[in-house]
């Protein structure tokens, strides 16, 4: 008595059970529609040639199989629905409206292993009014990877959607596709597609730490774009989005956006002579960035269309290689701020276009306020009357105060443990290029004197004090570093064998300097 009245009273997890298939069931269907609420489904190692696998709406988790030593994935659901249907019954696994987050499914290839388009068909996931789990899984083969339609939270981790969608879906396929309701994508790889990412209807999009690239291709409809907004909320953090066909984010109308820490570039690799896709476009959208990188994109870095945006503490540099500038503001208002607009090319697709002088660093057609920013070295002379070079910043803008607008980028540079300025004669004849800053295994997000780039720290080297060295050459000299410090800090008894002159019995100043640093001053 006494042990049914503790079974009765144990919490449901206490009663979880593990359904294994094929052992136990030889279809996951089966399996699913056996389970309970905490069950786990748990699949053997092999290939399960099955499709239209309905979730049973209770909070179980399907399983595959990983190899116990480099955790690969041994689990692969084949779907084997017809090409040309459409709707749910071509997916693999269908979620519906009692699904939600608490519904798991991880752990698997899921893959389509025929060819052809089934015109938007077909889907690995297919979520309708609900939402799902999805972890460690490696989407691909299908027309969109994951699909999800309607109300529900959709949360993905850790997974790989790829070659998903023809090079002929007309724009209609994706990685992964979401028309209202949540999405959260995290530490993820969606690469490969006909799109990245696309999202309309209202849909919240959060994506972190994920590499969105090569999404697209010459023969897709609008090349195929790394992540497609269309209406909705979208937030990117520390996201790489690269070498997309299309623009590397696309957002339509009433989007509102934020991105931070991401590196933006190469994108736009379908470029036409006509429209080369930008790095970041922005249609009548809110959007925020912040601490982050446009470059090396076929368009401009940003072309911003009757939108509200902020840039603050970003770098755009080597955009328009077809035709652009670093930031086109055309209609709306841009606040740049603490900003580095450098080295960007009016390609000779401009010249070919337009034959104008006014594509550069920033190209304002709307109100633009610029702010604490460096734009220098931007090359806009295509089209420019007897090879002028065009202005820094062209259009309509007000300047906010601290800026450096310059046809060349005449500043020092931290290039790891090296500081490049305008006063090194052997670097680029003084004039230091920001982007000369990468080809020397640096980078180009800071800019100003050698004093500053040295951090101003104190480094006691040996029985010896220097001012202003950085820490990699402290090291390297033995000695130890404060950041902030003075040689107040740092001990100024000379060893005894040491001459104030910075001689010692017996060795020239050469050795002296290899063993204490510079000569002591104590």
């Amino acid at each position: 008595m006494l042990l049914g009245l503790l079974l009765a009273s144990a919490p449901p997890d206490c009663l979880a059970e593990t359904i294994h298939v094929p052992a136990d069931y030889p279809l996951i269907q089966d399996a699913l529609n056996a389970a309970s609420d905490g069950d786990l489904v748990q699949v053997a190692a092999g290939r399960f040639e099955q499709a239209g696998i309905n979730l049973p709406g209770r909070a179980i988790t399907i399983r595959g199989t990983t190899d116990p030593i480099d955790g690969s994935l041994l689990t692969t659901i084949v779907n084997t629905s017809d090409p040309w249907n459409k709707g749910a019954a071509t997916s693999v696994f269908v979620a519906g409206s009692g699904d939600g987050p608490q519904t798991v499914v991880r752990d698997l290839v899921i893959s389509r292993e025929s060819t052809g388009s089934s015109f938007g068909g077909m889907s690995g996931i297919r979520i309708i009014d609900g939402g799902l789990t999805i972890v460690d899984c490696l989407v691909l083969g299908h027309d969109t990877g994951i699909h999800a339609s309607g109300a529900g939270e959709r949360i993905v981790t850790d997974c790989v959607i790829s070659g998903n969608g023809s090079s002929d879906s007309f724009g209609s396929s994706a990685g992964i596709s979401i028309s209202g309701g949540t999405l959260t994508l995290t530490n993820c790889q969606v690469i490969a597609n006909g799109q990245g990412v696309s999202a309309s209807g209202g849909a919240q999009v959060t994506l972190s730490n994920c590499i969105i690239g090569d999404n697209g291709s010459s023969n897709s409809f609008g090349g195929g774009a790394g992540i497609r907004v269309i209406g909705g909320i979208l937030e990117v953090s520390d996201c790489e989005i690269a070498r997309n066909f299309g623009p590397g984010l696309d957002l339509g109308t009433s989007v509102q956006a934020t991105i931070a820490g991401c590196v933006v570039s190469e994108n736009g690799l379908a470029a036409s002579s006509f429209s080369p896709p930008a790095g970041l476009t922005s249609h009548n959208s809110t959007l925020q960035v912040t601490d982050s990188e446009f470059h090396s994109n076929r368009g401009s870095g940003l072309e911003l269309r009757d939108s509200q945006s902020s840039i603050e503490g970003s770098s755009m540099w080597r955009n328009g290689l077809a035709c652009g500038a670093g930031v086109t503001v055309d209609g709306g208002t841009l606040a740049l701020d603490q900003c580095q607009v450098f080295s960007n090319v009016a390609g000779p697709a401009c010249f070919a276009l337009i034959g104008v002088c006014d594509v550069t660093g920033v190209q304002s057609e709307g109100n633009t306020t610029i702010t604490n920013s460096w734009v220098c070295s931007n090359q806009g002379s295509w089209g420019c009357p007897n090879g002028q070079p065009a202005p820094q910043v062209s259009g309509s803008w007000t300047d906010g105060g601290g800026n450096t607008i310059s046809g060349s980028c005449v500043v020092g540079c931290c290039t790891n443990d090296l500081c490049l300025d305008e006063s090194n004669p052997s670097f680029l004849g003084n004039t230091l290029q920001p982007l000369s800053c990468l080809e020397v295994g640096g980078e180009p997000l800071w800019y100003g004197t050698c004093e500053e780039c040295l951090r101003g720290g104190a480094c006691c080297v040996g029985s010896g004090c220097s001012e202003g060295v950085d820490v990699a050459e402290c090291d390297r000299l033995g000695g130890t570093w404060t950041e902030g410090g003075s040689c107040n800090d740092c001990p100024t008894t000379c060893p005894a064998d040491t001459n104030r002159d910075g001689s010692v019995d017996g060795q020239d100043l050469a050795a002296v300097l290899a063993n204490w640093g510079l000569p002591c001053e104590g």
